[in-house]
């Protein structure tokens, strides 16, 4: 942005400058991953018996220059763009195999009717025309941690939730004006533990809720969920309820598999059909992908993936990583109804444990899939280990194996602390037949 003056016209034309600015050589395009069956990146061993796997990117075992951060990889990827050799082939769009999604990925026990609000609203970086777009004196004021027990029923609290390296920790520094240092594009997490920071918004008071995802790289999923499941109770007791969800989703992701895709069906059932009205599906990282790619590949996601959750209420928002950007957002947002989400009334007015919810039954059967995949691995290593004789080979699949077995072992902990016993799996699958 150039300026607290600039006006949304102008911010908006910028990236449109920038998309058909004039070069010597065709703007390059990104390759694209594929969503293949059984596909995985990074594979811990060779492919020489034409072994894949894909249901989790957990369950890859990292080899040699895989820790390459995305700066790094962008810096790679700026350089190529101007590089005088010939144009890289157009980047295909995310790729759906027959069986992987379903439009109803949300369960229908809610008994939600959909209304007139249930449109797609792509709203993109500019206003709603109600409201001007704020200047970025109204971003500089001083960071205020907030508790459970400091929260309003009367303030807009809206929870950040999504994969880890999505920007959810950036968004909160660009919204509030608070610069942190130690927010980054790097795909560790930033945000291990909620964190509620509040700032002013058109004369309300907003209370924006950082939580880590589920492929945190610091706590377990189970871990994660437990977190975000307290916060959600405490505040339920005191009435605070959430105005709006924001769920982050990188727009320079070319495959919906594994770490994103178990993001996504865990927020689902933490939220529950009612909810899907509260929740702005936010695409991430324009910034960093040619606009062209972004808009196909969000339109493969809202005609897919989101396309249950759009079709029961859910927006659409690209957020172009500008102060500007995240506070027409949160615009949109201070004005909603508010509202619980599904988890809440599970553990608030139906005491049930969290392992009875519908968000942690998702997420054991996610690390049940991920068990699977590292034990294929596991036997996969064996396998190349009886057929090897070099010694460095030998050492090497050695520290690949114990490196799986590892997170075989946390995983199968996350997996039986989750299970219910045949009662209490009886009596959850009753609740949700009869809808209770």
């Amino acid at each position: 942005m150039s300026g607290s003056t600039a006006t949304r016209k102008q911010a908006l034309a910028t990236p449109q400058v920038n998309k058909h600015s004039t070069s010597e050589h065709p703007k390059a395009r990104e390759p694209p991953i594929t969503i293949e069956e059984g596909q995985v990146s990074n594979p811990p061993i060779n492919n020489s018996d034409n072994y894949n796997h894909d249901h989790t990117q957990d369950a890859v075992v990292a080899v040699a220059g895989s820790g390459t951060t995305r700066k790094q990889a962008l810096a790679t990827s700026q350089a190529k763009k101007h590089s005088t050799g010939q144009p890289k082939a157009r980047e295909p769009l995310i790729t759906i195999e027959e069986g992987q999604i379903s439009n109803s990925a949300i369960d229908n026990s809610d008994n939600y009717e959909p209304t007139q609000d249930a449109a797609i609203e792509e709203v993109g970086s500019g206003t709603t025309g109600k409201q001007e777009l704020p200047t970025s004196q109204t971003n500089k004021q001083p960071l205020e941690v907030v508790e459970v027990d400091q929260l309003d029923s009367e303030d807009v609290i809206i929870a950040i939730m999504g994969p880890t390296g999505a920007g959810k920790s950036s968004f909160v520094s660009k919204a509030t004006g608070i610069i942190d240092e130690s927010v980054g594009h790097m795909l560790t997490s930033h945000t291990s533990e909620i964190r509620a920071t509040k700032c002013v918004v058109g004369g309300s008071n907003v209370v924006l809720v950082d939580t880590p995802g589920f492929d945190d790289t610091k706590k377990s999923d189970l871990e994660i969920l437990q977190s975000i499941s307290d916060w959600l109770t405490k505040t339920y007791k005191k009435e605070a309820l959430l105005s709006g969800l924001l769920y982050f989703h990188r727009i320079t992701d070319n495959r919906m598999a594994g770490t994103p895709l178990k993001n996504l069906r865990v927020f689902q059932k933490l939220c529950g059909n009612k909810a899907m009205s509260q929740i702005v599906l936010t695409t991430t990282m324009w910034d960093e992908v040619d606009e062209e790619v972004g808009i196909e590949r969000l339109t493969e996601l809202q005609g897919n993936y989101w396309k249950g959750m759009i079709a029961r209420g859910s927006t659409t928002f690209r957020y172009w990583n500008t102060p500007e950007s995240a506070r027409t957002l949160l615009w949109q947002l201070v004005d909603r109804k508010r509202r619980e989400v599904r988890l809440q009334k599970e553990i608030g007015d139906k005491d049930m444990e969290l392992a009875e919810t519908d968000a942690a039954q998702e997420l054991q059967s996610r690390l049940d899939q991920a068990a699977a995949t590292q034990r294929q691995v596991l036997e996969r290593i064996r396998a190349q280990l009886a057929r090897t004789t070099d010694p460095t080979t030998t050492a090497d699949l050695w520290k690949q194996y114990e490196d799986m077995k590892a997170q075989l072992d946390e995983t199968m902990r996350q997996t039986q602390a989750l299970n219910l016993s045949s009662v209490k799996r009886t009596v959850a699958f009753i609740r949700r037949k009869i809808g209770l």
